[in-house]
């Protein structure tokens, strides 16, 4: 019964967490993806080619910002879809954190891939 309790109350911290950071993930992702953050030293992709043009600057950083987005509305419903499931809360919670991180690391390797084509 204890155990049950601890792994209740596990998934019922993982999941708020995991859509938070989501809604963190989106919320940080719009004003890059509709092109409102100039060239600055705070927020964006910096690097050599996007400090150099203010084009590339705004095309990199709308790109990375849709895989923002993307990546947490995709979470966000993972985390949903898992807390219907019969899984154990642990196993819903690894695999939450999976799909966040997988989705964050997938696309800063997009977006890097994106950076060296676009000219």
């Amino acid at each position: 019964m204890w155990t049950t309790f601890v792994q209740q109350a596990g998934m019922l911290f993982q999941q708020p967490l995991l859509i938070g950071l989501s809604v963190l993930c989106i919320v940080g992702g719009l004003p890059l993806a509709m092109n409102l953050i100039p060239p600055n030293p705070i927020s964006g992709v910096k690097v050599r080619k996007t400090q150099s043009d203010k084009r590339i600057w705004y095309l990199v950083n709308s790109y990375c910002g849709k895989g923002l987005i993307l990546t947490g509305v995709i979470t966000i419903v993972c985390a949903v879809a898992l807390r219907l499931t019969a899984m154990p809360p642990a196993t819903c919670g690894a695999i939450g954190v999976l799909v966040l991180v997988g989705g964050l690391v997938l696309w800063v390797v997009a977006t890097l891939i994106y950076l060296i084509r676009v000219k």
